[in-house]
């Protein structure tokens, strides 16, 4: 998730503008940290942080390590008790992370019901990211280090300008 990328800065706006909408939905989301990724992994982690806290109670999130050298080959977004995006995931060696090269959309209650239980359990698992949840995965990041770190956070400043 290169910060600098057109369509992610695309994706927090509109994500933010529908927080900031009254009756705007709720976001609770669930990602795992690739642990030798320590710019975009970091990077990920205290953005969700900050906006966990400035969009508290509609804004949640949690995440979890997954070891160097693994890839998750795909992702999923519930939208609402009908509807599953299943993102399908690619290395990119362009861009030297992955990328999105397919997705499903599923409508049906039956499969959204599946994947919105599984994600509950999971999430209640996890738990809340929280101050020693961030340190602790921090922590756990190979390869991070205060220079990585400022990049990090100048990377959020720049994507939050204006927003």
């Amino acid at each position: 998730m290169p910060a600098d990328a057109p369509y992610y800065r695309d994706y927090l706006k509109a994500t933010v503008a529908l927080l900031r909408e009254p009756s705007g939905p709720v976001f609770t989301i669930l990602s795992y940290i690739p642990l030798d990724e320590p710019l975009y992994s970091y990077t990920w982690l205290e953005l969700c942080r900050r906006m966990a806290i400035e969009f508290a109670p509609r804004f949640s999130f949690s995440a979890f390590p997954i070891p160097a050298g693994q890839l998750r080959p795909f992702s999923y977004q519930i939208f609402d008790r009908n509807t599953v995006h299943l993102g399908l995931r690619s290395y990119s060696p362009q861009r030297g992370t992955t990328t999105m090269s397919s997705a499903i959309l599923f409508r049906n209650s039956y499969v959204a019901e599946r994947f919105h239980g599984e994600f509950l359990e999971n999430y209640r698992r996890i738990g809340n990211l929280d101050d020693s949840a961030f340190g602790a995965l921090s922590r756990q990041l190979s390869g991070l280090t205060n220079t990585i770190k400022k990049t990090a956070l100048e990377d959020i400043e720049r994507l939050l300008e204006g927003l």
